[in-house]
């Protein structure tokens, strides 16, 4: 089994957390690219932590549960991401785009 390096579980997490405006995007991508995604979702109270906690968690759950698999599924989807539409509804869009495209060149790496 491929061993996913703690740096790049950081940077996966960061990833999220920027190319996904509203908290239900990133819930809904998450619920379509794991098979059991809505079960794990199911588990995370999404109203009262920020987005950065949401995808922590569930990033969090698969790593122990070894799901090495779906993490190179969601590094690689988000590595070939070039739609960043929601971010223009951010108060600094250029800003914004630059964040989310900045990590997945980190994520690439």
């Amino acid at each position: 089994m491929r061993k996913i390096s703690p740096e790049a579980i950081t940077i996966l997490k960061d990833t999220l957390s920027t190319v996904f405006w509203y908290k239900r995007t990133l819930a809904e991508y998450l619920r379509l690219s794991i098979s059991d995604g809505n079960i794990i979702i199911s588990k995370i109270n999404w109203q009262s932590i920020l987005k950065r906690e949401t995808a922590s968690i569930f990033i969090d759950y698969l790593v122990k549960m070894n799901r090495n698999d779906d993490l190179i599924y969601l590094i690689s989807d988000l590595c070939k991401k070039i739609d960043f539409s929601e971010l223009h509804k951010t108060d600094n869009p250029d800003k914004a785009i630059k964040i989310a495209k900045d990590n997945i060149l980190k994520l690439k790496k």
